[in-house]
């Protein structure tokens, strides 16, 4: 399991932080992207892809497709 933070108005290269509550010191900095096809395509800004880049181990993406369907 896992704890989950906000981080999406702190402008930070990514939206959530999530801890591990079973190994302390574990986490992952996922950003999440959606769009409204059932393909997976997105944009990422040059902060976002700064972070990426610099951050491998930790970083995750969350995709998100169909985001408007009922």
């Amino acid at each position: 399991q896992f704890e989950v933070e906000d981080r999406q108005a702190d402008n930070c290269g990514f939206d959530l932080l999530a801890r591990s509550k079973a190994n302390p010191g574990s986490e992952h900095h996922i950003e999440v992207k959606g769009t409204q096809n059932a393909s997976p395509h997105f944009l990422m800004s040059r902060g976002e892809y700064t972070y990426m880049r610099s951050n491998p181990k930790t970083w995750r993406l969350a995709m998100v497709t169909d985001a408007l369907k009922d």
